[in-house]
């Protein structure tokens, strides 16, 4: 090796190393603060997964310039200043990491949750826990679910007071607020 590859092989493992620690750094205090809510926030995020792909091929890319750098040390007399456990730490980080983020969840997962969420849509679907990445998608389906009942309890509304000959819609709203609750003391005294 000589004199110029010797200095290039100690820039390079210098340069992967300071971007692993950096990236180290980050990621290690993302794990430390997960339970912060923006922190979880960004956990489910793509970008983050992307984070954690690139810290991945950083650690690579430095264990690529070891050997070479390991080679200079020993003719230098020089101690290695990394060792295999160094990089078991950083490789049990990124699976630390990976935990994390949990799989993303399937097509069919996504429409049983509608399909559950539509026969007793009690809840803002759009915030169901582990669906975070679909949330713009499963706030439309509510909004849209919503629209369509208002629309249908509309057009019954209309029909309703077309049959009861009421032409004025807020007399028709207490008539048939009467109505329904003297159907519901009805049902609750035959039971």
């Amino acid at each position: 090796m000589t004199k110029e590859e010797k200095l290039k092989a100690l820039q390079d493992s210098t340069n992967a190393s300071r971007k692993v620690d950096s990236m180290k750094i980050s990621l290690s205090a993302t794990l430390r603060f997960q339970d912060d809510p923006e922190i979880a926030t960004y956990i489910q995020s793509e970008q983050f997964l992307q984070e954690v792909d690139a810290f991945d091929a950083a650690i690579t890319a430095w264990e690529a310039t070891l050997p070479a750098t390991a080679q200079v040390m020993q003719e230098q007399n020089l101690p290695m200043l990394v060792d295999d456990e160094d990089i078991a730490r950083v490789r049990n980080l990124v699976q630390k990491l990976r935990q994390l983020h949990p799989p993303t969840k399937t097509r069919e997962e996504v429409e049983l949750l509608k399909t559950n969420w539509r026969c007793d849509p009690c809840w803002d679907i759009e915030s169901t826990e582990g669906f975070e990445q679909y949330h713009d998608e499963l706030l439309a389906y509510r909004l849209q679910y919503e629209k369509e009942r208002q629309e249908l309890y509309e057009k019954v509304f209309v029909a309703r007071m077309q049959d009861a000959g009421i032409t004025d819609r807020n007399l028709a709203k207490y008539i048939f607020m009467l109505e329904d609750r003297i159907t519901d003391l009805e049902d609750k005294i035959q039971y």
